[in-house]
């Protein structure tokens, strides 16, 4: 039997080679592997050294909002829960303070900030009250006019909004909203604690609705308990029929030892890994001949949308808060927020108690980053290519970085062999392309260039433990 450019015998035999764990690289290095001794002042500096090269540069802001109202057992995001308005109001105070410690920040140094995206990310920011958000967005027009974004988004859970909310959300200026819909099965909705049926998402996006924003995304899960290639074909059918204009297919990552809610979730309900890296082959195969675009290594879009124009005119930046154009710095807000600008990372730290001391005292709150050096940011450069375009010219990294390909890379190279023989990458003089098959697995090729794993050096997930491990 064939599906998208699979048997089902080979699909086994390279599951079994290549198996589905390792970096997403999402950053180069991963998080994981980021300095604990870079806090404040580093972080302080490393902007500095941003707005001294270009004053002007584009800027998006992601702001971290932990609360949720209950706990979905799949989940590996930094969240709090809790239904106190007191509390969540008193930590929106807080995200107010921030903004105001970079906005002084701004302000000493002259700068106008050029911020063209907004991401409100969580947690779920869509549990903050009509006034706290309101309020928000007043205190992020201290920094920018926000009638003036680009792209000002939110992700939204649909059990704690309706249509008149999603209609308030649009007038408040936001343009772009993702739902974590993550399955349409009952069954599955049951086993990971996020009860919402289809209906409930219908009824709060009815097509006057959606026609406000600029897209609407959906992020589904695959591997979750009880998930069948039977029932993951009837999400996916649903999917279609409703039709967001973008949709994020992520693996689901088991890690009971760092996220303990997990335990909740029995290891045996859990697909095989065959069964689970068949789910992603099956739903990619179907939404491409359905009218959507597969992009990077797990978003899909529309064809008119404009991340297919970025991805044709070789424009996308793959970052912490998804794909965007020619916004690639990154500044976050919020407790475990992540930053990337430059050749910087930085992250918040996740404890509120000590996101608040950091405040108090007029401080940005990191607790580590890294500054990358000009091979980290070659081997990022390499490793972003094959994930965005699933094709590296090697003329181009030899232009942007005044090395010789083949010299530089002579042993990564050499590890290509396998690869090559499994039909997943074609190597030439002068490029790499990724094959149909080889997208599948490009997270393999990319290791090959990864300096850490060369070192031995496992990435490893990250959670609130590692804020207690650094400052420590």
């Amino acid at each position: 039997m064939q599906t998208g450019p699979f048997t089902e015998s080979l699909a086994k035999k390279l599951v079994a080679k290549y198996p589905l764990t390792g970096p997403y690289y999402t950053s180069y290095p991963s998080v994981g592997q980021w300095d604990g001794q870079f806090k404040n002042e580093s972080f302080t500096s490393a902007l500095d050294d941003l707005f001294a090269a270009d004053g002007n540069v584009p800027l998006s802001l992601y702001l971290h909002y932990p609360f949720c109202p209950e706990l979905c057992t799949y989940c590996s995001c930094h969240v709090i829960i809790s239904n106190d308005q007191d509390r969540m109001d008193h930590f929106l105070s807080y995200i107010f303070k921030e903004i105001d410690i970079l906005r002084d920040y701004l302000n000493s140094k002259s700068i106008t900030p050029n911020i063209k995206e907004i991401h409100l990310g969580g947690g779920s920011p869509s549990v903050i009250s009509r006034e706290g958000f309101e309020r928000l967005v007043a205190k992020l027009g201290t920094l920018v006019d926000v009638k003036t974004l680009k792209h000002f988004a939110i992700e939204v859970d649909v059990r704690t909004v309706d249509k008149e909310m999603m209609e308030f959300y649009h007038d408040q200026g936001i343009n772009r909203v993702s739902f974590g819909v993550q399955d349409f099965n009952p069954d599955v909705q049951e086993a990971v604690n996020r009860v919402q049926p289809v209906e409930m998402v219908e009824k709060v996006i009815p097509l006057n609705v959606r026609n406000r924003f600029k897209s609407i995304n959906f992020d589904i899960l695959w591997g979750l308990p009880f998930q069948t290639r039977e029932t993951f074909r009837e999400t996916i059918n649903t999917l279609k029929r409703i039709a967001p204009d973008r949709v994020t297919l992520l693996h689901y990552g088991h890690f009971p030892d760092i996220f303990k809610h997990q335990v909740k979730i029995n290891e045996s309900d859990i697909p095989s890994e065959f069964e689970r890296f068949m789910f992603n082959v099956e739903a990619i195969s179907d939404l491409e001949s359905s009218g959507y675009e597969w992009i990077g290594l797990d978003h899909i879009a529309k064809k008119n949308d404009e991340m297919v124009g970025w991805k044709n005119e070789h424009r996308l930046n793959r970052g912490f808060i998804g794909y965007t154009c020619e916004y690639a710095n990154l500044i976050g807000l919020g407790p475990s927020a992540l930053s990337s600008f430059g050749k910087y990372f930085g992250q918040n730290t996740y404890g509120l108690s000590d996101y608040y001391a950091a405040i108090d005292k007029g401080i940005f709150p990191t607790f580590r980053g890294y500054e990358c050096s000009s091979d980290i940011l070659l081997r990022s450069k390499v490793i972003s290519e094959l994930i965005n375009y699933s094709f590296l010219n090697f003329r181009d990294i030899e232009n942007n970085f005044e090395v010789d390909f083949h010299n530089y890379f002579d042993r990564e190279l050499g590890f290509m062999d396998e690869l090559i023989e499994d039909g997943l990458v074609e190597l030439t003089e002068s490029s790499i392309k990724v094959t149909t098959m080889g997208r599948y697995f490009v997270r393999h090729i990319c290791m090959i260039f990864d300096i850490f794993l060369q070192r031995k050096s496992a990435h490893k997930p990250t959670s609130r433990r590692d804020s207690k491990l650094v400052m420590s």
